[in-house]
């Protein structure tokens, strides 16, 4: 069998006969499934409420983690700080505060985990949808890791075309043939010299969530495989509605 985790949003367990109760995630769990931490009620974390200042906000999205996992462990025993951000959207302040209450933390942006990769935006590549390719599923989990600059990026769009910059640390790899695709096809790419580059899409991003994959072939026939997620608000500064 397959490794595999559920995150879980403990509101929703047993509220309805769409979703799955507590006795049948434990009956998943002692089969081998892993569970854990999806928030309490699946909430926007980068949106405030009404009224809201930042330290409300904060202590919001505090008791939505925290309160999640004291359910995790009281269901099923769940001690490991293991979290995934509700529809993939953090930002530097969301990051920060999972980094100090001691989980780690997946996104949706896709990719291999290394030894520079940061353990509060940890990469996972879609194996759903138009995902489901099994040649393409062998190419992606075979892929490596850019050995890249510890450095966080901000999701948060302030432009219409974020620029990506990426530098190599620790490798003699070069960059030179690194492609870098965004929501309106191949970026452009500038080269600052064999470890460095800045990626610029030639088309405005999309309102809402997109991303960035970058990829390099290695000698060995495997990809380096790099995603940075975008997150852009409407023109007027609002948030965006979902699909």
């Amino acid at each position: 069998a397959f490794p595999a985790t559920i995150f879980v949003a403990t509101a929703l367990v047993g509220s309805s006969s769409h979703y799955l109760d507590w006795s049948q995630l434990q009956r998943l769990q002692d089969a081998g499934i892993t569970m854990a931490n999806h928030t309490v009620t699946h909430t926007h974390l980068l949106r405030m409420l009404l009224n809201e200042n930042q330290e409300t906000w904060t202590q919001r999205l505090t008791k939505e983690v925290e309160d999640a996992q004291t359910d995790l462990e009281k269901h099923l025993g769940v001690t490991d700080k293991i979290f995934a951000y509700p529809y993939g959207e953090y930002n530097r302040d969301v990051a920060d505060l999972i980094r100090k209450l001691g989980y780690i933390a997946f996104s949706q942006q896709s990719g291999a985990i290394g030894k520079s990769t940061d353990t509060v935006i940890l990469p996972r590549f879609p194996l759903s949808g138009a995902y489901t390719d099994l040649s393409q599923f062998k190419t992606k989990v075979a892929t490596l890791a850019l050995p890249l600059e510890n450095r966080f990026i901000d999701p948060i769009a302030t432009d219409n075309r974020p620029q990506l910059h990426l530098k190599l640390v620790n490798t003699d790899q070069s960059l030179a043939r690194l492609a870098c695709y965004g929501p309106g096809g191949p970026t452009h790419i500038e080269h600052l010299n064999a470890h460095e580059v800045v990626a610029t899409p030639v088309k405005d991003i999309p309102i809402g969530r997109s991303r960035y994959n970058c990829t390099l072939r290695h000698q060995s026939g495997r990809y380096y495989w790099f995603s940075q997620p975008w997150i852009r608000k409407n023109p007027d500064g609002s948030w965006y509605e979902e699909p």
